[in-house]
């Protein structure tokens, strides 16, 4: 049964000041500012952001449908794109239940049921009375804020940058921003949706106030663009800005005349067209090349897209018709690439629609061009069938929703809730502003309380896993390995089929042990978790790695060896695994094999070559002598850090201090980095820099994260969405660094700390110092010098 829906005009709003107005505009102003908390990275992991995304999903979302099932006796709205909503929906859910792994998978889900729940419940209450105009206002009120806050932190970076070098003096590279939403293309995707809500209020607001508002919001848009160097975004906006005006020519037969033109004179009509394409390529040309050359932005037009897509078409190709299952994509291209680490590790493909052939193959691929092809036509028909008031608001709409396709070429924002509630709210407005397409189903809306429950009782699981884990991080963050272990396994076994939590259990457990090294008790419990969480998912192989040193600290060598070798077996290109075996092989005494896994480590990093490492042992000196021979040809260590340090040495003094700059800048390696400002500090004579600089050398020297860096981050931020330990190796994990002068560093900080007496601090110093000589492999430390300090 399909029942009529009486309108309600996008322009004939309620008075501003309406008791209706002003509640639909703090409804829309909470929810959307709680969606810029916990949709995107920076807060997203949150315990309290979690706790109030979850109350207001269960608060408005279960009392919306509770009082329209109890007072209005409603039916789900029909949108003109049921049946293709339907297929997609469950298609997910049937790939999903057939994955081997459905817990991993179960976030993902999740998400993708929630966004199609949120398009029928916003449309229903844009229909029984949601304020449009205030929902408008709450969306450009909110972005304006994000958007401001990006141009106030391009602005300050500047502003800093200038204030220590001077006017004059521009940074080596454009300032790539970052945003409150945690990385630029997530901010480029969510100013691009709300940008043609911005011109069209600037444009037919007949209200000064909102048409100042709104120009200042065009205005921060504009200038942050440029410093976002987001290909998605770049090529959004150049999408939204053509489909805005494209239509808004269409209504206003603002391209007859060129039609008429390209009549009578078809070869001058070309011939303008093609210049102007040609202009409008190299001034885009032009733009790429000066904004696009930041570090993070990776090298050519596509950067480590292609490697991406790759490696995504490989996991579609291994299974065609199901992929590798809902949610699981990040781990499967652990397995895919050629070695990770030290190869760089995406969790998503940066493509939607090759994310979706990767993750549910040609049944998923299918279905989600079906959907995008449903909605493109739906929102042609709302185009087609609003009121004249409406149509500027549709337009919006209609550009935003094409700059978010195209966005998706070389980026997957379904990943982004900062991104896709706003999205679905401004498709949810458009499509009640259509009075065609204004009917209901017969299927009542408390049918909506089944999924809306299911998300409840997922998300409050989630958080009954995660509270035990946030109270570990806080104990370790204080030193307390023990209760910290104690909590992360509460949350293991709150949630044991989710490896995450298995995995940090494991890691401070490992902790705990490392901090005495006497009972091996908690070398056990560390194994278990470990063990357990790759018996979940074996794709990380520095997992493996990190039980092999487990298990041969326990004494479980023949399973240390088949950790180990499986760790390289996943990663053949990672230099510390070659490495800890041959440790494994050298206190084993077989000489040969331990002098052919080192030889390989060299040859996969030929800067650990200068390591004191090499020279603790006759087998390493013997080694590192032959491998020298064969290999005299050794990359040297560059950078604006070292020209600091060759400009100190020279005694220009504003050059080496510019040069610090520019490393910092652009994020130069930090042992580099705060090795080069701790050698120009030493030169300089400037003590309390130089103390500051050497004790951040030391901080890196002893950091328990593999050299290519950023893996605990990715597999707790990126990969589960949660806050974890920042380390991802245990205790006794062999590993190297190269040679930048961190040594002399922090030798020369232990000598000062020896001769004021500091005694405690040089013992610490210490002890970092020479268990970073040893590559952490948790041999004897030499004795320290004697410190005659004060009492």
């Amino acid at each position: 049964m399909i029942m009529e829906i009486p309108t309600q005009p996008l322009a004939a709003n309620r008075s501003p000041y309406s008791k209706i107005w002003w509640g639909s505009f703090a409804l829309a102003l909470v929810g959307l500012s709680l969606t810029v908390l916990a949709g995107g990275m920076v807060w997203r992991a949150a315990w309290g952001v979690q706790v109030a995304g979850t109350v207001f999903t269960a608060v408005v979302g279960a009392g919306y449908v509770l009082w329209r099932s109890l007072t209005h006796r409603a039916s789900l709205p029909r949108l003109g794109m049921d049946w293709p909503l339907l297929v997609g929906g469950l298609a997910v859910i049937g790939l999903w239940i057939v994955t081997p792994d459905p817990r991993q998978g179960m976030g993902r889900v999740s998400w993708l049921l929630a966004y199609m729940l949120m398009f029928y419940l916003f449309t229903d209450a844009f229909d029984v009375g949601l304020d449009r105009s205030a929902v408008v206002a709450a969306l450009l009120t909110v972005s304006g804020v994000v958007v401001g806050l990006a141009a106030l932190e391009t602005f300050a970076r500047y502003q800093v940058w200038w204030g220590q070098v001077g006017w004059g003096t521009q940074p080596p590279f454009p300032y790539r921003l970052v945003s409150i939403l945690g990385h630029s293309n997530a901010y480029m995707a969510f100013a691009n949706l709300c940008a043609p809500l911005a011109a069209v209020a600037f444009f037919t607001s007949p209200r000064r106030t909102v048409r100042v508002l709104t120009a200042a919001w065009l205005v921060m848009f504009a200038l942050t663009l440029p410093f976002s160097s987001s290909r998605g975004g770049w090529l959004g906006f150049g999408a939204w800005a053509a489909a805005l005006g494209l239509l808004w020519g269409w209504e206003k037969k603002a391209f007859r005349p060129l039609r008429l033109m390209a009549q009578r004179t078809p070869w001058l009509a070309g011939l303008g067209g093609a210049a102007g394409l040609a202009g409008l390529g190299a001034a885009a040309w032009l733009f790429y090349q000066q904004f696009a050359s930041h570090p993070t932005h990776g090298s050519g037009v596509l950067g480590s897209r292609s490697t991406m897509w790759l490696n995504a078409l490989k996991m579609w190709f291994s299974d065609v018709w199901t992929g590798v299952g809902p949610g699981q994509f990040g781990l499967a291209y652990l397995k895919t690439d050629a070695s990770i680490p030290p190869n760089y590790w995406a969790t998503h493909a940066h493509n939607l629609f090759i994310q979706a052939a990767a993750e549910m193959g040609l049944v998923g691929l299918v279905a989600v061009l079906g959907l995008g092809a449903a909605i493109l036509r739906w929102l042609w028909r709302a185009y087609l069938h609003c009121g004249e008031l409406e149509r500027p608001w549709v337009r919006a709409t209609a550009a935003a929703v094409a700059g978010w396709v195209v966005a998706n070429l070389v980026d997957d924002f379904t990943h982004w809730p900062v991104v896709m509630i706003p999205m679905i709210l401004m498709m949810g407005l458009a499509g009640a502003s259509s009075r065609e397409m204004r009917t209901r189903w017969g299927l009542p809306i408390a049918t909506a309380f089944i999924p809306l429950t299911v998300l409840i009782v997922q998300l409050v699981y989630g958080l009954f896993g995660y509270a035990p884990l946030l109270r570990g991080l806080d104990a370790a963050r204080q030193g307390s390995w023990q209760q910290a272990a104690e909590y992360m396994s509460q949350s293991a076994k709150r949630d044991p089929n989710f490896p995450f939590y298995s995995t940090q259990a494991g890691l401070a457990w490992a902790a705990v042990w490392g901090q005495e090294r006497a009972d091996v008790g908690p070398l056990i419990e560390a194994r278990f978790f470990l063990d357990r969480s790759l018996d979940l998912n074996d794709s990380p192989s520095w997992l493996w790695a990190d039980l092999a040193v487990v298990d041969w600290h326990i004494g479980i060598r023949s399973q240390a060896y088949e950790a180990i070798e499986q760790a390289r077996k996943i990663a053949p290109l990672e230099p510390s695994y070659a490495l800890i075996h041959g440790v494994f092989l050298e206190r084993d005494e077989v000489p040969d094999l331990a002098r052919r896994a080192y030889w390989e480590a060299l040859d996969r990093a030929r800067d650990w070559s200068g390591h004191p490492f090499w020279q603790q042992t006759a087998l390493r000196r013997e080694v590192i002598r032959d491998w020298l021979a064969a290999n005299p040809d050794l990359p040297q260590p560059s950078g604006y850090w070292l020209e600091a340090v060759e400009a100190a040495e020279a005694g220009d003094w504003p050059t080496a201090h510019l040069r610090l700059l520019q490393s910092e800048w652009i994020g130069e390696d930090a042992l580099a980095h705060w090795a080069g400002r701790a050698r120009v500090a030493q030169l300089e004579g400037d003590e309390a820099a130089f103390v500051t600089a050497a004790e951040k050398v030391l901080t890196e020297m002893t950091r328990g994260n593999l050299r290519t860096g950023f893996f605990a981050q990715t597999y707790s931020n990126w990969l589960y969405f949660r806050r974890g330990l920042d380390i991802e190796l245990v205790p006794g994990y062999a590993r190297l660094n190269a040679d930048v002068g961190q040594y002399t560093a922090v030798e020369a900080l232990f000598d000062l700390y020896q001769n004021q007496g500091q005694c405690g601090e040089a013992i610490r110093v210490w002890m970092g110092l020479q268990a970073s000589k040893q590559g952490f492999t948790l041999d004897e430390i030499p004795p320290m010098p004697a410190c005659e300090g004060l009492p």
